[in-house]
C-alpha cells in the first residue's frame, strides 16, 4: 500500500511540473526510487494510473457531498466547489 501511495504522490508531483503526456513511467520510477516492475505491479500505464486517480477523486467527491448535504439543502454549487477545493488540496499535498 505504501508503494502505491508513493507512486501516486510522485505522479501528482510530476504533473505539477509537466503536462500529462510528458510524464513517463521512467520518470515516475526514477523519482519514486522504484523499479519499472514495481510500477507495473500496480498500474498498466500512466493512463491507468490517471484513470484510477480520477475514479478515486470522483468517489471521494461524491462521498463528501453526501456527507455534507441533507435533503433540505439545495444550494449545491458553493458546496461542490468547497468539496472540490479540499479534495484537490489533499491530492496535491
Amino acid at each position: 500500500m505504501q508503494t502505491k501511495l508513493t507512486i501516486r504522490h510522485t505522479f501528482l508531483k510530476l504533473l505539477k511540473k509537466r503536462k500529462f503526456e510528458e510524464v513517463t513511467v521512467t520518470d515516475i520510477c526514477k523519482d519514486a526510487k522504484i523499479t519499472r516492475g514495481t510500477f507495473y505491479r500496480y498500474y498498466q500505464s500512466t493512463f491507468a494510473l490517471m484513470d484510477q486517480l480520477r475514479n478515486n477523486l470522483a468517489k471521494e467527491i461524491i462521498a463528501l457531498i453526501k456527507k455534507r448535504f441533507d435533503d433540505a439543502d439545495w444550494n449545491i454549487l458553493p458546496v461542490i466547489f468547497e468539496v472540490l477545493k479540499k479534495v484537490i488540496q489533499r491530492l496535491l499535498e
